[in-house]
């Protein structure tokens, strides 16, 4: 087991941890198919099954076809609950194999404050990967002095990185709060500095 697991050393009863098993199952069969019709939408250029047209595929311009940003930003949500489930479900049975959960009758703060951990953690994956889609429609389409207009594979591309950012959903969120700390500690010094 990595040392990152050994961190956690929270307390689920089994009515819990059952719980968690089926909200990750359900994240997963989500995941999958909302992967598999960006997928097929991207790769065909329509909507065969008419799920989402209404959102994928009206353009400012009116016309029908496929608006890549809206389907990047399915896919990226896709791709993130695909990556943090497979993540937190290995973590979950690693740890009851490991007995890694308390067996003892936990408090029902520590139990509550456990299941947030891992209920959480795929919200956090979303929300990271939108930053990421974010990230790549303002900053690199710019950059590369595209008329914002984006092809299929910036579709590709969102749902590839927002997977793993899914799967290490908990490591980014660690990275970003040291980043932030320092960065936060910086801009204050050079406001103290500027002040004086």
């Amino acid at each position: 087991m990595s040392q990152n697991d050994e961190y956690f050393k929270g307390s689920i009863s089994p009515k819990g941890l059952i719980g968690l098993y089926i909200y990750y199952t359900i994240l997963t069969v989500l995941g999958i198919f909302l992967f598999f019709f960006v997928t097929i939408v991207n790769n065909l250029g329509y909507d065969p099954f008419k799920l989402f047209s209404a959102f994928i595929s009206p353009n400012v311009s009116g016309d029908s076809t496929i608006n890549f940003y809206n389907l990047a930003f399915i896919g990226s949500i896709s791709s993130s609950l695909l990556g943090s489930s497979v993540s937190y479900i290995r973590k979950i049975y690693k740890m009851s194999l490991g007995n890694h959960f308390s067996n003892s009758q936990a408090s029902y703060s520590e139990n509550f404050g456990s299941m947030l951990y891992f209920i959480y953690r795929p919200i956090f994956a979303i929300i990271f990967s939108l930053i990421i889609f974010l990230a790549i429609k303002i900053g690199i389409i710019p950059i590369l002095n595209i008329d914002s207009q984006i092809s299929s594979s910036t579709v590709d591309i969102c749902m590839f990185i927002s997977f793993f950012v899914g799967l290490n959903a908990g490591k980014l969120l660690n990275v970003l709060e040291k980043g932030g700390n320092k960065l936060v500690d910086n801009i204050g010094s050079h406001l103290e500095n500027g002040s004086n």
